[in-house]
């Protein structure tokens, strides 16, 4: 959206601009996106919450095209703490009651970890998406005291220690659920198999079969036109199968936990996909009874007043508490004696006076690198052109 549609007295930071998918922020506006054309309103305002934002303009047109409808999205506004100010021909207009300036603490309930991660927390905002795929680079400081760690398309650098990190955060209490879908290949025999649990592909078409979860039958809805053949797969050495369903003759597991850890789950039939790609009620469903948390739960976020002056290449930040998400974008020309560190591509303080200048790394390298690519086109050019000329005078 251009920058002169949106003014006022003293001018208006906003979030969603015409070159938003350079922005640093670029992911999560896209996720903004998907959510909004999903209906997955609670996620829509509470991600705009943590981006700042105290007034969020919605498109009756964008709303009337999605999934949802504007009866959900007036009460998912209110749910995070919006109210709706104006409903005009075009659009609707919500207004958060904040500080002027202000930044957030937040307590998320769950992660969600690796390649097809965050697109679930547009179901689930309450679970926050991990910065790295790799499960080994997080410390057990940093996941212990969620309630839930989601494991999909995650990988590791060594497996036989990643097995032994998850079973240590199962052990303390942290529920691990783990999508075989997505596990990574063994280097031998290329088994998707992780913790002895073997993923085995299977294909359905149209839809699911019937699913039993903790003995209640569930019938979802049909596939995507585009997974109308789906190819996905059941569960193999589980010791307490909790979800199952019948294909040719045969029971087959598709949910359960093993008895040596019962805080480690596993999921198969790329269920998490299916329920994000189609928002399908009933999968969504079993998938709360199989995260232990709601869909409709929200991280809890507390509003902190800050103050934020900008001067020449500087950022400097104010604030009374500790980690705060600034709700500043984050880059990587950031420098300060202080502590500052990304949070879901946003910028996070401590409590004091944090002074940021903006310098570029690896200026020199850069300015080499430049210099050095400006004489190589002059050879190649030279070259073509000097190649070009005997040819002609030939």
């Amino acid at each position: 959206y251009l920058s002169y549609g949106i003014s006022s007295r003293d001018g208006a930071n906003y979030s969603y601009g015409w070159a938003w998918q350079g922005a640093a922020t670029g992911e999560n506006i896209m996720l903004l996106n998907e959510a909004m054309e999903n209906g997955r309103y609670l996620y829509m305002f509470d991600r705009c919450l943590e981006l700042g934002d105290d007034t969020i303009l919605v498109q009756r047109k964008q709303v009337e095209n999605s999934v949802g409808t504007s009866k959900l999205l007036i009460q998912a506004a209110e749910k995070v703490g919006y109210s709706l100010l104006q409903e005009t021909e075009s659009g609707y207009i919500f207004k958060l009651n904040a500080p002027e300036t202000f930044g957030t603490i937040t307590t998320y309930q769950g992660m969600a970890i690796g390649d097809y991660a965050k697109a679930m927390t547009t179901v689930y905002p309450c679970f926050e998406g991990g910065a790295s795929v790799y499960i080994d680079d997080y410390t057990f400081d940093e996941l212990k005291d969620y309630e839930t760690v989601f494991l999909s398309g995650f990988q590791y650098r060594d497996k036989k220690k990643a097995e032994a990190f998850v079973n240590q955060l199962a052990e303390s209490g942290v529920r691990i659920v783990i999508d075989t879908t997505h596990v990574p290949a063994t280097a031998g025999q290329k088994e998707l198999k992780f913790l002895d649990v073997l993923h085995q592909d299977i294909k359905f078409t149209n839809h699911y079969p019937i699913l039993s979860v903790y003995g209640e039958s569930v019938t979802t809805g049909a596939f995507l036109n585009e997974d109308s053949e789906f190819n996905t797969g059941y569960i193999s050495y589980l010791d307490q199968p909790m979800g199952t369903f019948w294909y040719n003759g045969h029971e087959l597991t598709f949910f359960g936990r093993n008895n040596n850890n019962e805080n480690i789950y596993f999921v198969g039939m790329n269920l998490m996909y299916f329920a994000t790609a189609t928002g399908d009620d009933a999968a969504v469903s079993v998938l709360d009874k199989i995260l232990g948390l709601s869909s409709e739960r929200l991280p809890v976020r507390e509003l902190v007043p800050l103050q934020v002056q900008y001067g020449h290449n500087t950022i400097t930040i104010e604030s009374k508490k500790d980690n705060v998400n600034s709700t500043v974008a984050f880059q990587d020309t950031f420098q300060s004696d202080s502590r500052i560190w990304s949070r879901n591509h946003l910028l996070c303080v401590n409590a004091g006076t944090t002074v940021i200048t903006m310098k570029y790394p690896n200026l020199v390298l850069g300015i080499i690198i430049s210099i050095l690519g400006i004489a190589l086109y002059s050879l190649e050019y030279c070259f073509v052109h000097k190649k070009s000329r005997l040819e002609c005078s030939q």
